[in-house]
């Protein structure tokens, strides 16, 4: 693959908000290409090249080496599947959304049980919200 521009490592980096699309470690923009360093990525082809996969920003994702080189020629789907993945991590735009809804719901669920507990219902609701802010959506 040819050098890639520092706007492209960004849009592709992004697009998991910085985490390996397989197995969700975190990853470091700055330790792109550096193999041995802590965070380090690659690029890796969604559908792979060997089956058709094209160098398009929507068929590119950050990748750890380590699940770069086990998942060879397979679909992504079935190295995920491997990791105990579902689906690539969350960007930022859908990280937020879930995180809102997750906060929302929580803070509901909250408020109701809190009106039966001694906490209230303005108590239970500011728990339960707490509680949807902190849960990583990518689980």
């Amino acid at each position: 693959m040819a050098k890639k521009s520092a706007v492209l490592l960004q849009r592709i980096f992004d697009r998991t908000s910085g985490k390996c699309h397989v197995c969700h470690k975190r990853l470091v923009f700055e330790a792109y290409g550096k193999i041995r360093l802590e965070g380090s990525w690659e690029i890796d082809h969604s559908k792979p090249k060997a089956h058709g996969g094209k160098d398009h920003l929507n068929n590119l994702f950050p990748v750890c080496p380590s699940c770069n080189r086990a998942k060879k020629t397979k679909s992504s789907r079935e190295a995920r599947k491997a990791q105990g993945k579902n689906r690539p991590p969350l960007n930022r735009r859908q990280r937020r959304q879930a995180l809102l809804g997750n906060a929302t719901s929580k803070g509901i669920l909250g408020a109701v049980l809190g009106s039966v507990l001694p906490l209230g219902p303005i108590g239970g609701a500011i728990l339960g919200a707490l509680k949807g802010l902190s849960e990583d959506p990518d689980k």
